[in-house]
């Protein structure tokens, strides 16, 4: 009968070309490679569709993005410095971060990645 069989390749370069090819192998021989181009592609970026700073007395902001379906972590940052990996969730569509112990009156950026 027929297998199906997959192979997963890692370290590869973001909008790099690459061919891969297969041949079969058996006792008579080897087949003629089976070959295909592809280029990898970087994820598209998560959408930020909520940020809230809630009441001044409490310190602290709350951020919401949207799931972008091949990511494997989102990297979330403040003034780019504290930065937490997120990772995703299996069927979720949005997900959210807290940032406590903020200072009032101050600005802030944050982004996921």
């Amino acid at each position: 009968g027929s297998s199906r069989y997959m192979w997963n390749f890692t370290g590869l370069t973001n909008n790099i070309v690459y061919t891969v090819s297969v041949v079969a192998i058996n006792f008579a021989g080897s087949s003629s490679p089976a070959m295909k181009t592809g280029k990898t592609v970087p994820p598209s970026a998560p959408t930020i569709t909520l940020l809230i700073s809630t009441y001044a007395d409490q310190h602290i902001v709350t951020v919401t993005w949207t799931s972008v379906p091949t990511a494997t972590s989102y990297s979330v940052s403040i003034n780019d410095s504290v930065n937490t990996s997120v990772p995703p969730s299996n069927g979720a569509s949005q997900y959210m971060w807290v940032f406590p112990r903020l200072t009032n009156n101050t600005v802030y950026t944050v982004s996921v990645v």
